[in-house]
C-alpha cells in the first residue's frame, strides 16, 4: 500500500468502486482512435474544472461497458491488497464466478484487461489542487497514466496452462480517485448474488451495486450537509441496459435483464444495502427501478 500523505488506506478484504468524475466521464464516453480533449467539472459550487486528454492507443473506437468497469474495480481491489499479480480465474472468482472458468468468460476478462491497458489519460488538476479538492504531494497537479497498466504472461504450472497478469503500477483513475478520496468500499461478497456469473450478469450486478451505493451515500451526505442535493433514487432500465451492453429494444434481452436485476436487488435487500425496491411503468412498459435506501 502507498503510504505517502493524502493517499487513502482501505480494508484489505473490501471491494473498491471508483466513484469520481474522471471515472464517470471515461466510462460514459466513446473514445476515437488517438487524442480526445475534454473538460471535467470538479465542483459546480466552486466553479473548478480539470482539463483531460484521452489517448486511445488501439486501432478502433473504444467504448467501455459496465463489465469493463467491474473488471477494473476488481483489479484495483487486488492491487490494494498488495498483490502484484492476478489471473483470469482470480478475477472471475472475485466477480462472483464459481470453480469453472469458461473459455467465453476468460476471453471476456482478457479482452477487458487489454482494452483498459490501451487507454491513456492525461489530467491537469491545477485548480482542484489549489482549491484543496485533490490532495497532492509537492504541489503536483498534472497526472498521466494508463487506465490499468499491465503485462500478461502465458506459462505452465503443474502441467496446466496459466495466464498471469502483472500490475505495472497504480492506474490513473485509481490514483486520481484515491487522491480525491472518492472510492466507495464495500464487502467483496456483494459481487456474488445468486445468479450465474456471465459477462452480462456481472455487468448488471456491478451497475446496480455502484448506483445503489452512490445513491445511499449521497443521502447520508445530504443529511449532514443541507446544501447538498441527494441523488435521485431512480435507475432507468434503458440506462442500465445501455451501460451493460444489452440491446434494450430486444424484448427478450430486456426481460432477462429485468429478471436478473430483480434477483440481484433482492440479494441487496437481504444484505442491507437497500431497504426495498419496486419497478415503475411508463406507457405500459417497465421504465425504471425505484430504490428505497
Amino acid at each position: 500500500m502507498n503510504k505517502e500523505k493524502g493517499i487513502q488506506q482501505y480494508p484489505a478484504d473490501s471491494l473498491k468502486i471508483i466513484n469520481d468524475g474522471l471515472s464517470k466521464k471515461t466510462f460514459n464516453s466513446k473514445l476515437p482512435v488517438g487524442k480526445t480533449e475534454d473538460i471535467l467539472l470538479e465542483s459546480r459550487q466552486k466553479k473548478v474544472i480539470s482539463k483531460v486528454t484521452f489517448i486511445n492507443c488501439t486501432s478502433d473506437e473504444v467504448e467501455f461497458t459496465e463489465f469493463d468497469r467491474a473488471v477494473l474495480d476488481v483489479c484495483i481491489s487486488e492491487q490494494a491488497k498488495g498483490n502484484e499479480y492476478t489471473t483470469p480465474r482470480i478475477i472471475f472468482h472475485q466477480l462472483g464466478g464459481g470453480h469453472r472458468l469458461t473459455d467465453n468468460m476468460k476471453n471476456a476478462i482478457m479482452e477487458s484487461i487489454e482494452k483498459l491497458a490501451s487507454v491513456r489519460i492525461l489530467i491537469d488538476m491545477e485548480e482542484a489542487v489549489s482549491k484543496n479538492l485533490c490532495q497532492s504531494k509537492n504541489g503536483k497537479s498534472t497526472f498521466k497514466g494508463y487506465l490499468l497498466p499491465t503485462e500478461s504472461l502465458e506459462t505452465t504450472i503443474n502441467g496446466q496452462n496459466v495466464t498471469a497478469i502483472r500490475f505495472l503500477s497504480k492506474g490513473i483513475i485509481y490514483g486520481v480517485a484515491d487522491r480525491k478520496n472518492q472510492i466507495i468500499t464495500c464487502p467483496q461478497n456483494l459481487l456474488t448474488p445468486p445468479v450465474r456469473a456471465t459477462p452480462r450478469t456481472v455487468a448488471i450486478n456491478h451497475h446496480l451495486l455502484r448506483r445503489s451505493l452512490e445513491i445511499k451515500g449521497s443521502r447520508d451526505v445530504a443529511q449532514k450537509n443541507k446544501r447538498v442535493q441527494p441523488m435521485c433514487k431512480i435507475i432507468t432500465l434503458q440506462d442500465m441496459c445501455e451501460k451493460c451492453g444489452i440491446d434494450f429494444e430486444n424484448k427478450r434481452a430486456r426481460q432477462q435483464a429485468r429478471d436478473t436485476a430483480t434477483a440481484i436487488l433482492n440479494f441487496f435487500v437481504d444484505n442491507g444495502i437497500i431497504k426495498n425496491f419496486h419497478f415503475e411503468h411508463k406507457n405500459g412498459k417497465i421504465y425504471s427501478i425505484v430504490l428505497e435506501v
